[in-house]
């Protein structure tokens, strides 16, 4: 067994303009990959089985003592996201008392939700947690909140519902951009393995890079794992996504974590920790 760093990738084909270009051999990691959903890997690190892995944002304000964000990655959006959106019956400002399933595989997406619904909607609907598929949550509440793979297939298959995608409607409640998830290291593995951290940070962002520059594999290797339409995934990869953390960002993420804690779901005020701004 080798002395890699454990790196968590997200499972989902949003993560794929990071990671594609490592799984197909174009670029070198020294890292062990390993694949989950968010909560999975928010759980996996929070444990200690992770290293350096993708988080979602909520769970690094969760432990923030414990670990640094990496510079310039993230999962974010500035409007639309398409891969995290609240599914329901009627328009959201009937849903007051109404049951609503939050999904139990992001803890970012379902603590946005819970803020614009307190916040922005000013409606209280009565919050569930489910892992249960969206036909079934939709069967027993009038709404349910989905991310990821099952949100763009489901936004572009389901007629006569109304769709509320979340970081649309928190750049129009907000004004700012949301940041879904992180790349973050834990402290402990930073101070006794700067060098290994730093390459693997420097082959993400390569990665990144290539990415950018052509998103045609990026977009037929997506289109092959959700089995949808080309010019569907180069729009969300091109016009929905974003995997910067630029100032702008940094300003949205601390204006989420003070509604977050505002709304009682964070304990405390949270001070974002990026780490050495010179590493390079």
């Amino acid at each position: 067994m080798n002395n890699f760093p454990k790196l968590g990738r997200v499972s989902y084909v949003n993560c794929l303009p990071i990671f594609h270009p490592i799984e197909t051999g174009c670029i070198n990691i020294p890292a062990n990959l390993i694949s989950r959903p968010p909560a999975e890997l928010n759980l996996m690190f929070e444990q200690g089985q992770l290293d350096i892995t993708a988080i979602s944002s909520i769970e690094y304000a969760r432990f923030h003592q414990q670990v640094f964000i990496l510079p310039q990655l993230s999962i974010s959006s500035h409007g639309e996201v398409g891969s995290v959106c609240l599914i329901s019956k009627v328009p959201v400002h009937k849903l007051n008392g109404a049951p609503v399933f939050l999904t139990a595989e992001s803890a970012t997406s379902a603590a946005l939700l819970q803020i614009l619904f307190n916040e922005y909607y000013r409606v209280k609907p009565q919050f569930l947690k489910s892992g249960k598929g969206l036909d079934e949550m939709l069967a027993l509440a009038e709404g349910a909140l989905v991310i990821g793979d099952k949100a763009l297939t489901a936004v572009q298959n389901k007629k006569g519902l109304y769709i509320y995608d979340l970081g649309q409607e928190w750049l129009e409640f907000s004004g700012y951009k949301m940041v879904f998830a992180l790349w973050v290291v834990r402290r402990s593995y930073v101070k006794n393995h700067r060098e290994q951290v730093v390459r693997v940070w420097k082959s993400m962002l390569k990665a990144k890079s290539i990415s950018q520059q052509n998103l045609k594999p990026i977009i037929a290797a997506a289109a092959k794992e959700t089995g949808l339409s080309p010019r569907r995934l180069k729009h969300y990869f091109q016009n929905q996504l974003n995997y910067d953390l630029t100032g702008d960002h940094l300003e949205g993420l601390q204006h989420f974590y003070n509604l977050s804690f505002k709304n009682a779901l964070l304990p405390e005020s949270v001070k974002i920790n990026l780490w050495g701004e010179n590493i390079a």
